[in-house]
């Protein structure tokens, strides 16, 4: 079983590269998530299998009561769950996730789905996430429900937007995914368009009628807020190993 360690962060700084050379590699990733409003997903699967939960990723820079959580999106679009991460020097629990924010009920044993991306908000700071478990073997396909989700690259390497592939998306503008910057306001927009509807190559693109092909690198663990309007849809990640 080989192991690994790498650093690399969403959004806003580089990722560190590294080569995967064969299965069953194993370690952990550090995450830099800078003050204010970032998306992020997990970038391993359980090594033994089954569920990854949050758990499974600890937290380095969280200073205060509340000042760090993460929050799951219905596919309504109304907030989901709230999830608060705390160390034991704020409130004399065991450091860990609790969906409270004075560490009463742990959140360590929630399930987060593989791809799926939580709305992380860092009011006191820049935190570092460390993830930590197996990196995914073949290509990875992640549900993309009718509706609004977010879904990110849970692969540990940075890939091109191109090499995401799409299957179910219908028509023009139906399927498309917007970046967060820190200050909560929505950045790009990307949208994923077929041949058939636009006369343009299947692909990603900065406008929905298929005029510029989209030119953007996935950084490990950023995800997006995805919309499908037309029905259930699903992305499949490259194989790195």
């Amino acid at each position: 079983m080989k192991k690994l360690m790498v650093a690399a962060s969403v959004a806003i700084c580089a990722a560190a590269g590294f080569a995967l050379e064969s299965a069953n590699v194993v370690g952990y990733q550090k995450l830099s998530i800078a003050q204010g409003f970032a998306m992020a997903t997990p970038t391993f699967k359980v090594v033994q299998g089954g569920d990854y939960k949050l758990g499974n990723i600890s937290v380095e820079g969280a200073q205060g009561y509340g000042d760090f959580y993460g929050q799951m999106i219905n596919s309504d679009g109304s907030w989901g769950a709230t999830y608060y991460y705390l160390t034991e020097d704020m409130t004399g629990a065991p450091n860990g996730w609790y969906v409270d924010s004075w560490g009463e009920t742990s959140a360590d044993d929630v399930i987060v789905p593989y791809g799926a991306g939580l709305f992380i908000t860092s009011t006191d700071g820049a935190v570092e996430l460390t993830i930590s478990g197996a990196v995914p073997e073949g290509k990875q396909t992640i549900p993309v429900p009718v509706g609004f989700s977010q879904v990110g690259n849970s692969l540990p390497v940075a890939i091109p937007l191109s090499d995401i592939e799409v299957s179910g998306a219908q028509g023009y503008g139906d399927f498309y995914c917007q970046a967060v910057n820190t200050d909560g306001s929505w950045g790009n927009t990307y949208y994923y368009l077929t041949e058939a509807m636009t006369g343009a190559p299947d692909g990603w693109y900065v406008d929905s009628w298929g005029e510029t092909p989209a030119d953007l690198t996935v950084q490990p663990g950023e995800a997006f807020f995805f919309t499908s309007t037309d029905g259930d849809c699903t992305i499949t990640l490259p194989a790195v190993l």
